[in-house]
């Protein structure tokens, strides 16, 4: 599936962190604020200078392009067991981070986070 997502995107500016930049500044939003929001999550401004249909073959160690696909379930049998399961002290030691304003634009997420730490048997994702 990453495998798959890598090969659709093919330039700059069809990469999942700098997309809404370009777009937001072809609307008119200033660069600095975009710059700030990009900064604000750990990623790389640079590519804001380069051509938006500059290929990305070649760029992907700079644009931290190696993406990760996970897919995670969770079911729930009642209202009841989400309820217990969302007020558990479980799932409450993790909710900050989940929460996080710019959480959305980090290379790295929180699962990956969990991953490393824990290792893939013990990744629970919220």
């Amino acid at each position: 599936m990453a495998e798959e997502f890598k090969k659709q995107v093919k330039t700059i500016g069809q990469h999942p962190h700098y997309q809404p930049a370009f777009k937001s500044i072809k609307m008119g939003i200033a660069q600095q604020h975009i710059e700030m929001k990009l900064k604000q999550g750990g990623i790389n401004i640079e590519p804001l200078t380069w051509n938006f249909d500059e290929p990305i073959s070649g760029h992907e160690d700079e644009l931290d392009f190696h993406p990760i696909v996970l897919e995670c379930t969770e079911v729930y049998l009642d209202n009841r067991s989400f309820y217990d399961h969302s007020a558990s002290q479980d799932w409450m030691s993790h909710y900050p981070e989940i929460v996080k304003p710019c959480r959305s634009l980090k290379p790295k997420t929180f699962c990956d986070i969990q991953m490393r730490k824990f290792g893939k048997r013990h990744l629970k994702v919220h």
